[in-house]
């Protein structure tokens, strides 16, 4: 496994990103994503309450875009921005994907773009893919990526869930965002010596706000997460009115935020 290596992180709706430098041998990309992710979740924003030690750690000894802004504030158009850097109005993707994803009518809605994978795989990299797609036909890996992990759908339980593996629809056992882990690391145990992008695509801290383990709920029993403020509802929401208003669905937010740090805590380890 090559020494060299950039690890990008990025949370919906705020991002961080960074661009592949120049180097003499490839650059190992690992690129890890949560899903309906606040910047006021986690530590390195301020967040006392917050139990996010290792992504905490990486926006120490990393950068961190902090004035970085997408163009959609909802989840497939800003994941085709990622692959294709292209803005919605120009990739094609103007809302979240609702019926192309599993089934008879699933399709891959970006057929026409050239997507970061594909780039990275004509160079020679091994690309895989742990998670979230939701760019339409979860099932099918595209020709760029070799290794294929996905969700069926845009959405998913947090237990038992079902998945994508290699085209064949599975059901895990367990909490799915160490299941997503436990693919990323298995990615990085059979990538070869070659360069590889790892896209590790956490459905966490997405409602719903259930099923997360007692461990990492507890953490947030006696929190008071005095700095989210309780807004009310915009008129124009499509969700229960101050959704995270609720404490106990702050308490199981924050609680999925902690199980992706431990996840991203378990990945560097297997990176050392």
């Amino acid at each position: 496994m090559r020494k060299s290596g950039l690890i990008l992180i990025g949370f919906w709706a705020l991002g961080a990103c960074g661009g592949l430098a120049r180097s003499a041998e490839p650059t190992n990309v690992l690129l890890i994503m949560t899903d309906d992710q606040g910047a006021w979740s986690l530590g390195c924003y301020g967040d006392s309450d917050a139990a996010t030690p290792t992504i905490d750690t990486l926006a120490s000894e990393g950068v961190r875009f902090t004035r970085a802004f997408a163009t959609s504030p909802v989840c497939s158009p800003s994941r085709a921005t990622y692959y294709t850097g292209r803005i919605p109005s120009q990739h094609g993707i103007h809302d979240w994907i609702k019926h192309e994803n599993d089934g008879p009518r699933a399709r891959f809605c970006l057929p026409d773009e050239v997507l970061l994978s594909a780039v990275l795989k004509a160079n020679g990299y091994t690309c895989g893919l742990s998670g979230k797609w939701h760019l339409g036909d979860n099932g099918t890996r595209p020709p760029s990526y070799d290794f294929w992990f996905a969700m069926p759908t845009g959405g998913s339980a947090y237990q038992d869930a079902e998945m994508y593996w290699q085209g064949r629809k599975i059901r895990t056992e367990g909490y799915l965002t160490d299941r997503i882990t436990d693919k990323a690391i298995e990615f990085l145990d059979t990538a070869g010596d070659g360069p590889f992008f790892l896209n590790v695509q956490y459905n966490a801290p997405h409602s719903p706000y259930t099923g997360h383990p007692a461990e990492l709920l507890d953490l947030y029993r006696d929190s008071s997460f005095e700095s989210i403020p309780r807004l009310p509802a915009h008129p124009w929401s499509i969700r229960t009115p101050a959704q995270l208003a609720n404490r106990d669905n702050l308490v199981a937010y924050f609680a999925a935020c902690t199980g992706v740090d431990r996840g991203v805590a378990r990945i560097l380890e297997r990176l050392e």
